[in-house]
């Protein structure tokens, strides 16, 4: 099977555990206003045979064996059909695999992808549909629907919410985050991500307009952050 594929990392490290290889996707639905590619928003890019990832990724599969596959975007779910296809591949390999999405989508067939899948890393941008909408451009709608799916599946969750200074980075709005994440029936890490402006020179090339004007998330700030989490859910990431 033929999808758009942005990009391919074969030795990566910080999305969902151990040494991993990285496939990201072109295409989202949602606009976020901290966006650092949104060379990845459309679904263009390379046009790949879901085999040529797989053959040129399991090469290296002995050095995946306590780390895995991660689908990446972009947003994996977007083009559905190629990520169940890359999955099923990757699990005949005996790989762990993982999806990083932010449920702007929810495809007919992610029951099955989750069948296929043994960890999802979900981006959980807001807790309201207000929010949603005004910083996002989309709805939390199917976020809520696909945190119920991956409930009755009983999949492993690694969620993370980016902190933008001015915007969602105070205890008072992190409690709201946190009615969300506790009701994630198996949630293993709640981690904060913090703002950086690395991506803004993309929106110039790209003839894209940057809408935030905001510094960086102090590290001191975000560690201040992560504390709060963790003590809310009894648990250190």
């Amino acid at each position: 099977m033929e999808g758009y594929v942005h990009s391919i990392e074969t030795f990566a490290t910080l999305d969902g555990g151990g040494i991993r290889g990285m496939v990201f996707l072109s295409g989202c639905k949602f606009r976020c206003c901290y966006c650092h590619n949104p060379d990845t928003w459309f679904t263009k890019g390379t046009l790949t045979d879901h085999k040529e990832i797989v053959k040129k990724l399991a090469k290296n599969k002995n050095y995946y064996r306590n780390g895995g596959i991660t689908i990446s975007g972009g947003d994996p779910l977007v083009q559905s059909e190629y990520t169940l296809a890359l999955l099923e591949d990757f699990k005949k390999e005996g790989l762990h695999t993982a999806i990083d999405t932010s449920g702007c989508v929810l495809p007919v067939n992610i029951e099955k992808i989750l069948d296929f899948t043994d960890l999802v890393i979900l981006d959980l941008k807001f807790y309201n549909e207000e929010l949603y909408q005004k910083y996002c451009g989309g709805s939390i709608e199917n976020v809520l629907k696909l945190i119920d799916i991956i409930n009755q599946k009983d999949k492993k969750v690694l969620l993370r919410t980016v902190i933008v200074p001015a915007i969602n980075d105070n205890t008072e709005m992190l409690d709201k985050y946190l009615n969300i994440a506790k009701t994630i029936k198996n949630l293993t890490c709640y981690e904060l991500l913090g703002y950086h402006t690395l991506g803004v020179d993309k929106y110039k090339q790209l003839g894209l307009e940057y809408k935030l004007n905001c510094p960086p998330l102090e590290s001191d700030k975000l560690l201040e952050l992560q504390g709060y989490i963790d003590r809310k859910l009894y648990e250190k990431c």
